[in-house]
């Protein structure tokens, strides 16, 4: 590829990669890791629901009604991207390699990260790392990585990505949001992605063709692998052929399906939506676990859950810093069930909550259980709550379960050292007597 050609390209890439960016990463992308600390944004009026230690004294006391301040995450993030430049990306049945379309959201990632002002750094790996870009910032370090990854010729066309994950776990020792590009065609790689997930806020992107979902009756053909370079003569008018060829796609089926009978309410609403969009395109978004329904469907769904959680007409088209703590957990509850999923796991969704409005949105978790018949899976240290809304209790310890049953059967007679200071702590041993 000459050099006019290859600046096309990139230019090209570019522009595609920045509309994504500027459409999908409206706010800021959220990590696990926080930036450096908090800054001052604003202050605004105080609405039923707010955190109250949020409050700020001095203009409550000048105004003579409650404001609360506003702050930013002051963010200073690594984000590495880790692609997969083996063999396999070279295939396609369609318009685009595998390749080209992992540039494509490799580029948008990375564009997202420079207007975060986060470092951004790559990882170009097959069966071996072939090419380690340090994370840094600034538009033209942005283009080098896109560059690369367009014209990049590895030395090897097999993959490993135990090595690729190794190597990013001692090149990298702060920690970092890692997005993997991959068609995650290898295997024994189990135990390094663990120990990264573990150190890093990782996330896998996985490519594939439609047509390694399923081969066609088109006969006898050769078949190549790409990776080994291996020629076999495949009879694919064999319907044992064709069925062993679904099992791998199966197996990843099979797990997609069942993420989509979960969802999940996290534990600080503010930080779990995009501050750009408004509450009905938020609510949306957990529709796309439902490509059946049709868009009438859909916006029919969304106006159903936002009525059952009580988010009154006006609110709707809000933005999420335009409600109060409560209202925006009871949209995070909607999101939730829209999709109409067979388990909710909640990951103690009121700590952040008033004490007044905790008892409200406990009261509407338990009267739609009740209507939807869902299970949910509620994680608190809050024994109070949990007593209130359990019918299993399991105990944790160092991520090791060590003591389950009944709620009567755990607070009354805990058997665990760990479940009795628990319940020493929180005088909760006061209701054996």
């Amino acid at each position: 590829m000459d050099t006019k050609e290859l600046l096309k390209k990139v230019r090209k890439i570019e522009i595609k990669s920045r509309r994504l960016s500027d459409n999908l990463f409206g706010g800021e992308y959220l990590s696990t890791f926080k930036g450096r600390g908090m800054t001052f944004s604003e202050v605004r009026k105080y609405e039923f629901g707010d955190d109250i230690r949020s409050i700020d004294w001095n203009v409550t006391a000048r105004y003579n009604e409650p404001f609360i301040k506003i702050f930013e995450e002051e963010r200073e993030l690594t984000v590495m991207l880790l692609v997969d430049v083996s063999g396999s990306e070279l295939f396609a049945t369609k318009n685009k390699l595998k390749k080209e379309i992992i540039t494509e959201i490799a580029a948008t990632l990375a564009f997202s990260a420079l207007k975060n002002n986060d470092k951004v750094g790559a990882i170009l790996f097959s069966d071996k790392v072939e090419l380690f870009v340090p994370p840094n910032k600034g538009k033209s370090h942005i283009l080098r990585i896109i560059r690369e990854l367009i014209e990049f010729t590895p030395n090897s066309i097999k993959t490993n990505i135990d090595s690729s994950l190794r190597f990013l776990l001692n090149v990298i020792q702060k920690k970092a949001i890692v997005f993997m590009l991959s068609d995650f065609i290898d295997e024994k790689y189990d135990k390094s992605l663990k120990l990264a997930s573990k150190k890093f806020d990782l996330t896998g992107i996985r490519v594939y063709d439609i047509k390694e979902t399923e081969i066609p009756k088109i006969g006898i053909v050769p078949i190549v692998d790409a990776e080994s370079g291996q020629l076999e003569w495949v009879d694919t008018n064999s319907r044992r052929v064709r069925e062993n060829y679904k099992i791998n796609y199966k197996r990843n089926k099979d797990i997609k399906d069942f993420r989509r009978k979960i969802q999940i309410v996290f534990q600080n609403p503010q930080r779990s939506f995009n501050p750009v969009y408004n509450i009905r395109t938020a609510v949306s978004e957990s529709l796309n676990a439902r490509p059946e329904w049709s868009g009438n469907q859909r916006r029919n769904r969304v106006e159903e859950v936002l009525e059952a959680v009580k988010i009154d007409e006006e609110l709707r088209n809000r933005r999420p810093d335009q409600l109060s703590g409560g209202q925006l957990q009871r949209v995070a509850i909607a999101r939730a069930i829209a999709p109409e999923p067979n388990l909710i796991f909640l990951d103690e969704p009121t700590s952040s909550l008033d004490l007044s409005v905790r008892g409200e949105v406990l009261s509407l978790l338990n009267e739609l259980q009740n209507i939807l018949k869902i299970t949910y899976v509620f994680v608190s240290h809050d024994l109070e709550v949990v007593r209130a809304v359990s019918d299993r209790i399991v105990v944790m310890y160092r991520g090791k379960i060590v003591e389950e049953g009944s709620p009567e059967t755990i607070f009354k007679n805990p058997s665990h050292p760990y479940t009795q200071k628990l319940l020493a702590a929180s005088e909760f041993s006061l209701l054996k007597n």
